[in-house]
């Protein structure tokens, strides 16, 4: 995408917001990782709300039991 395409994008436009999503995220590779240990932290459900809505995938992955992790997704908005 060129700086001038860039710089028309209509950010309310949610066309233009896809558009721009399908030139720039591809081939993406992780940078980073977090993770959250015993108590969820505040605002965890927020986070992964904001994450999502900005096309973020998001995974738990944890070693506690079934219905431990099962309790803690729905918790924290995973699932």
């Amino acid at each position: 995408m060129t700086e001038q395409e860039f710089d028309s994008i209509d950010w309310g436009n949610e066309a233009d917001k896809a558009a721009l999503s399908e030139a720039c995220e591809k081939n993406l590779k992780v940078l980073g990782c977090t993770g959250v240990e015993d108590e969820l932290q505040d605002e965890v459900s927020d986070c992964i709300e904001d994450f999502r809505d900005a096309g973020i995938k998001v995974w738990m992955l944890t070693g506690d039991l079934g219905h431990t992790a099962q309790e803690i997704g729905y918790n924290c908005g995973v699932m």
